[in-house]
């Protein structure tokens, strides 16, 4: 009902965006790309993006099986409860970037800082995997990580990516972020959950990597922006 109510004071008080309707798409588009990848820190900002939400998502297909096989009981588990501590642990994460922005603590160090638990938990996965409730304990460490990624990732690349190319990066490493949530998906019978946990580790740890490269490349172009 509440949704109904949404759309019908959307539809009656909002006027619809065109955009610019004098530029062409093919136009924007192929200057976005070509600028795109002419900045190398947009590129790693793109890949860092794909790596850790290639990790999340392969993590939303991981976590009940997990939980259901690491479990002894024949009693069914309480999926309710269980994801409702997920989402409190995403929370918890947004509302912890908050405090570090208020701390002025700056977004790529962020960014590097939940790679790194983001990593770590995924490893203890891979330890505990026969442990329920250390494995739920680590799920919302993910989770909480989680929560610190998007308002990280958005803010980052609002100041950092123009406005008319931001959509297009995004839209753009959504491909090989597909591509390997797919093969993840396609060879998840054929891997163990701790070889998958180890994948995972492998690409948050790639996406730390990226992160210095992000900085240090942001670096240079401030040093080439500054006066003298």
């Amino acid at each position: 009902m509440l949704f109904f109510l949404g759309a019908l004071i959307v539809f009656l008080t909002w006027n619809e965006n065109y955009g610019d309707q004098k530029t062409e798409f093919n136009q924007a588009f192929g200057n976005a790309v070509k600028r795109l990848f002419a900045e190398p820190r947009f590129i790693s900002l793109g890949l860092i993006q794909s790596l850790f939400e290639t990790t999340m998502y392969t993590f939303v297909f991981l976590w009940a099986p997990c939980l259901t096989a690491a479990t002894e009981s024949d009693e069914p588990l309480p999926f309710g409860t269980i994801f409702a501590n997920l989402m409190v642990s995403i929370m918890i994460g947004s509302s912890v970037f908050s405090i570090m922005m208020r701390l002025n603590v700056q977004l790529i160090n962020i960014a590097k800082i939940l790679f790194v638990i983001a990593a770590l938990a995924m490893y203890s996965c891979s330890l505990f995997i026969t442990g329920p409730h250390l494995l739920g304990l680590f799920f919302c460490v993910f989770e909480f990580c989680c929560g610190i990624y998007f308002p990280a990732l958005g803010t980052l690349k609002a100041i950092t990516v123009p406005d008319e190319m931001r959509s297009t990066m995004s839209n753009l490493f959504r491909i090989p972020l597909n591509f390997m949530v797919m093969i993840v998906l396609l060879k998840v019978d054929d891997f163990d959950k701790t070889t998958l946990f180890f994948i995972c580790v492998g690409e948050l740890l790639l996406g730390l990597l990226l992160c210095f490269f992000f900085q240090a490349k942001t670096e240079e172009e401030n040093v080439r922006a500054s006066p003298g």
